[in-house]
């Protein structure tokens, strides 16, 4: 899932790209990141059975959400790190 949070048109043929391989949300006016979060989340929840949250860190933060200290539930980084 790639939201498209009206972040600019320099960023259209970025979104445009990743149609290829995601399925894109996207709205004209920006309406902050935890918008764009949630935007993502509900379409997730109604479709899918498990998520990853990547944000391009390279660092793993907690987002002291209900359910992140539960097992199986991972870090981007320690996911990756699992899978490979």
């Amino acid at each position: 899932i790639v939201v498209d949070d009206g972040s600019g048109i320099s960023y259209k043929e970025i979104f445009e790209e990743a149609k290829k391989y995601a399925h894109v949300i996207s709205y004209e006016e920006n309406k902050g990141k935890g918008y764009a979060l949630k935007t993502g989340l509900k379409y997730i929840k109604e479709n899918y059975d498990a998520i990853i949250l990547a944000f391009g860190a390279n660092i793993s933060n907690k987002m002291n959400i209900p359910g992140e200290e539960l097992n199986g539930i991972y870090s981007s980084n320690e996911f990756l790190t699992r899978i490979n």
